[in-house]
């Protein structure tokens, strides 16, 4: 079906019990990502001047002692892997010093992770599912930089949705968003068989030397798609009540 039809919370089915993340499997899988990154071709895009600053800050200062600088708390979370809680909607709860993010609305809402635009080089990021609703259409992926200028509207329901214009994304029913209106549905939403749910870690490598994503469950690769040209940003989109996303990591082209 071809629309975002949620149904209002007291017909939703019951949320399935929240997982642990297992810590071990995510240090292996961002290790790789890192791993990934630094891999890229040198002289691949010129380091911007807050590159520069940020990669020497993170050679001199733990990321424990982060909260001690001198800095607004905007530039700290520019720092550490955190989402921006000013592109979040008001349903939008940021807690676990904003990478945890938990939706109490209804239809969709996307939430872009802080950090600059990201026009050239390799960048790698990853989110653990803590709790995903049975009936649900979570996006992993990124925005365009025009999407991120409207502001990352909160839509519910309505075809086609204008909010497909701008977010290349995979769902957890299994299917791609591609960011054009009218763009692949894909399966069901209501499929047993989805592609990710409670429990996962869902990651994504960018690459835009090459222009390709390739989106990564538990660390296995599960889908590819070649971008076009521009500048894009992370992004994660809930659809239900009580679904929460926590971000794991985050990498630019000059992680260390």
């Amino acid at each position: 079906m071809g629309g975002c039809v949620s149904q209002p919370p007291d017909e939703q089915p019951a949320a399935q019990p929240a997982k642990a993340l297992n810590s071990r499997l995510a240090d292996e899988i961002n290790s790789k990502h890192l791993a990934w990154v630094k891999e890229a071709p040198k002289g691949t895009g010129v380091p911007s001047l807050f590159e520069l600053s940020k990669d020497k800050v993170l050679q001199h200062v733990a990321a424990e002692d982060i909260e001690k600088l001198p800095v607004s708390d905007s530039q700290k979370g520019y720092l550490v892997a955190s989402f921006d809680s000013e592109s979040g909607q008001a349903k939008v709860d940021f807690t676990n010093d904003d990478r945890t993010i938990s939706y109490q609305g209804k239809g969709y809402s996307t939430t872009l992770v802080r950090t600059g635009s990201m026009s050239a080089g390799r960048y790698a990021f990853s989110v653990f599912v803590d709790l995903s609703r049975i009936r649900s259409w979570m996006q992993v992926g990124v925005v365009t930089s025009v999407r991120k200028q409207k502001g990352c509207p909160q839509v519910f329901d309505g075809t086609p949705h204008p909010f497909r214009d701008g977010e290349i994304a995979l769902r957890s029913d299994g299917s791609l968003l591609t960011g054009k209106t009218g763009g692949n549905d894909g399966p069901d939403m209501n499929k047993q068989d989805r592609a990710y749910d409670t429990g996962d870690i869902i990651s994504a490598q960018v690459d835009l030397n090459t222009l390709n994503v390739e989106w990564f469950k538990n660390g296995q690769s599960v889908k590819e798609y070649t971008l076009e040209e521009g500048s894009y940003f992370p992004s994660v989109s809930l659809d239900n009540p009580k679904e929460q996303v926590s971000l794991l990591a985050f990498y630019g082209p000059f992680s260390r």
